[in-house]
């Protein structure tokens, strides 16, 4: 595993996540604290796919694509299955910590009891839509053999689900239908559909897509 986390965790990725959440929590206002899971929970899945999309081409890019190439197919895709975990249990804790640095804009509270039960909610929400975007950036990079390409179609569907349209085609099967819940109504958990759909997406394209992209021969 410290070899995976050596490779995935070059500096400039330990950074650059930090960086963007600082950002957000300077520059995207807020004016209640139940306004920060629904900002984070789209800005990490945006972020999860731009992040984990090298997770197996990064041995081409680093040139070490011919060594890789001898391991055989189990090892190979148990290698992807440790780097993609490094990298969601990276992203995941930067969530969970990202979520205090609204703080500072001081959001009006509700009682601690709603609090903590609405960051936990927070927490089930952003780590499905993390692992789920930044899954299926790392299968369609690997069809394509190319990072622009998973990158590229992954912020395409981000786009779409994270918008007007998204909210009203699919409603609470939605993977961000926790972003789009009327909270003044009351938390409530109509959201979760979507969210179990997405467990269930992530399984399928883990255990069944994933192995079979990396039995195809890279392109010279």
């Amino acid at each position: 595993m410290k070899k995976e986390i050596k490779i995935m965790l070059p500096f400039y990725k330990i950074i650059y996540p930090i960086l963007f959440l600082g950002f957000l929590a300077v520059f995207r206002g807020i004016a209640d604290t139940r306004e920060i899971g629904v900002t984070l929970d789209p800005m990490m899945a945006a972020l999860s796919a731009i992040f984990m999309a090298d997770t197996y081409l990064i041995e081409i890019r680093e040139e070490r694509w011919e060594i890789f190439a001898l391991y055989t197919l189990d090892k190979k895709i148990m290698m992807i299955y440790k780097r993609i975990a490094v990298q969601f249990i990276y992203l995941f804790l930067l969530a969970a910590l990202g979520y205090f640095l609204f703080f500072i804009q001081n959001p009006s509270r509700g009682v601690w009891e709603e609090e903590v039960k609405m960051y936990f909610e927070y927490l089930f929400a952003v780590s499905i839509s993390i692992i789920f975007f930044g899954l299926t950036a790392v299968v369609i990079a690997n069809w394509f053999q190319n990072i622009w390409c998973g990158i590229g179609i992954m912020l395409i569907i981000w786009l779409i689900l994270n918008s007007t349209f998204g909210a009203d085609f699919l409603g609470k099967y939605n993977i961000f239908a926790y972003v789009f819940r009327s909270y003044e109504n009351g938390i409530g958990v109509g959201w979760i559909p979507g969210k179990v759909i997405g467990i269930i997406v992530v399984s399928l394209v883990a255990f069944g897509i994933l192995p079979q992209t990396m039995k195809r021969k890279r392109r010279n």
